[in-house]
């Protein structure tokens, strides 16, 4: 018998990969549709709602664990679900976003202008594309902080378990074994090659990445 899940997609730490190995245990919503509101899709499709990007969720745009457990589920179905997320060493998932969006076959503005910057000029702009997640949802979603969408408003975690995209396989087994699902062989999706991500680094840009995610690198335990 499978368990109920909850399953936060942080953005560039293996979520197309996990979203595939799940299979039909994780209900999709049309990503390429009108966003549609919660009250209008079945239960079962709330969680990939809530992993969408497009979906506005106001003052909680960050704190997606937390308008999970006040507006979607009661406390104590809340608390039935496996609540997890895989995460990323900060540094790594810096370059990699900045790769990522700076990808030339794209259109948007903001697109457009980070695929002529350097990585510490795209690090030095990232609060701006913060503040303009009205209309920059894209860069903004993919590379905001974890700790707080992970955690409620005294810095509480409000997971079960928090996998890492370094040990992804061993981590999606456990994963496997809690929701009661077969576990599969996990397929490497928008993998952009093995790299030493600190080559993109200079005393500038490691300052950035630490003003901007300390609390990521401090409470989920990486350095660079």
């Amino acid at each position: 018998m499978t368990r109920p899940f909850i399953w936060l997609h942080i953005r560039k730490a293996g979520g197309t990969s996990l979203r595939d190995a799940l299979g039909d245990a994780y209900v999709q919503v049309d990503r390429f549709a009108t966003p549609t509101p919660f009250v209008a899709l079945p239960k079962a499709a709330w969680n990939d709602n809530l992993n969408n990007y497009r979906v506005p969720l106001g003052p909680y745009e960050w704190k997606r664990m937390l308008f999970a457990k006040k507006f979607l589920y009661r406390e104590e179905e809340f608390d039935q679900h496996f609540k997890f997320a895989i995460v990323r060493n900060p540094y790594d998932r810096a370059v990699s976003a900045w790769r990522y969006l700076s990808k030339k076959w794209t259109f948007t503005w903001p697109r457009q202008v980070i695929s002529h910057y350097r990585f510490d000029h795209f690090l030095e702009r990232l609060p701006e594309f913060w503040d303009k997640i009205a209309t920059e949802r894209h860069v903004a979603t993919h590379t905001a902080p974890i700790w707080p969408d992970i955690t409620d408003d005294e810095g509480r975690l409000l997971l079960d378990f928090i996998g890492h995209i370094e040990t992804f396989d061993t981590d999606f087994q456990r994963i496997c074994d809690e929701i009661g699902i077969a576990s599969a062989v996990l397929p490497r999706k928008n993998s952009q090659g093995e790299r030493d991500y600190k080559k993109f680094y200079n005393r500038r840009s490691k300052a950035l990445v630490e003003r901007f995610y300390w609390d990521d690198i401090n409470a989920l335990g990486y350095d660079f």
